[in-house]
Order: C-alpha cells, then structure tokens, then sequence
C-alpha cells in the first residue's frame, strides 16, 4: 500500500489506533472525524501531513512521526482536544493556517518552524512556547494571531533565530508572565514594543 486517500477512512467511530506501514508516500485527508482514534503513527516516508487530515479527531492522544515532514498543512490537526503533547521534528518548515486550532497542546516546542496565520489560535490548554533555532541566521516568520487567545500560557522561551512575529501574535494571552529571551535588548523592543511589560534585563 502506497496512497492512503482522502476520506478513506473518515467518519468511523470504533477505530482507536492506526499505524501506517513505512511504504505509505501519500496521506490525503484520510482520517477526518475518526473521533475515537487515540494513537496514530506517520510513517517514514511521509513529509506532509495533509489539510484536515485529523481534524476533529477529539480523542487522539498520541501523534508518532517517524519521518522528516516538512510541512503540517491547514487544519491538520484542528478540534484535536485531546492532544496535548507534539514532536515537531527539526525538519518541518512550516505549520500553516489553524492546523492545530482549539488543539489541546499544553507546550510546543518549534525548532526552525515558520507559523501562518492562526496555527496555535484558541489553543487554551498551551502554557509554554519553546523556539528552539540556536545559531541560525534564517528569519522565521510567526503570521498575525499565531497564538491568539491561548489563555493559559504564561512562558515564552525565544532561544535563537530571528522571530519576526505578525500583528497581534499573542492576541488575549492575558496571563503570560515569564518571557526568556536569547538576544539584544534592541531586538527585544522591536519584538515586543508597545507591550505593557515594565522591565529588561
């Protein structure tokens, strides 16, 4: 089996795990609204994970990706609210629109990941960010309202790369408190000018 396609497998309520052999080299939109499925392993050859391709999976637990994706495409993984954990392998470039809006991602961690507009939106489970780009010299953009709305996150760790973040990035994250920053206190201020925050050091 080389092609899973769309639809094949949407709509099932009894399915809980599916692990996908490594000969796979095409996932469509294959497993939208499978509500039960808990575990899910990408195989090796896979470097895109499709638009919608879980999408409303509310019950997936565990993703498995076994190979270098690339990019994880819009809504891939939208409505997921039971997943709260993600390995974003180093090699993905991109996450697009609302792929893991209303997800519940509690921390992610983005090594090298460009975001479009509203990937982590309403993520109200996220607590902490982590962008891991040390010692590269590429720009990685973050769209307007990348994180908007993740009520409950408190940390931001920018520890390397050079962020550049869209209007309104972190839009009703009330609560954050902590921000850790790998740079000069020039490029704080053009991240984070017009904040409220009070202090530099």
């Amino acid at each position: 089996v080389t092609n899973v396609d769309n639809a094949s497998f949407s709509g099932l309520t009894g399915v809980k795990e599916i692990e996908l052999p490594d000969s796979i080299e095409y996932l469509g939109t294959a497993f939208y609204k499978v509500k039960n499925l808990k575990t899910i392993t990408i195989p090796e050859k896979q470097i895109i994970i499709p638009v919608r391709a879980f999408a409303y999976c509310e019950n997936l637990e565990e993703v498995i990706i076994k190979g270098d994706v690339k990019h994880i495409e819009d809504e891939a993984f939208k409505y997921c609210t039971s997943l709260k954990k993600i390995n974003i392998p180093e090699s993905t470039e991109h996450i697009w629109d609302y792929a893991f809006y209303r997800s519940g991602i509690e921390s992610i961690t983005l090594p090298k990941t460009a975001l479009s507009e509203c990937a982590f939106d309403s993520c109200t489970e996220l607590k902490e960010i982590i962008i891991e780009d040390k010692g590269s010299s590429k720009y990685i953009g973050f769209s307007s309202f990348s994180f908007a709305d993740c009520e409950a996150l408190q940390k931001i760790y920018i520890l390397g790369g050079k962020p550049i973040f869209g209007g309104y990035g972190f839009y009703g994250c009330e609560n954050i408190t902590d921000i850790y920053f790998w740079g000069s206190p020039e490029k704080w201020y053009s991240y984070f000018s017009g904040s409220t925050m009070d202090s530099f050091s």
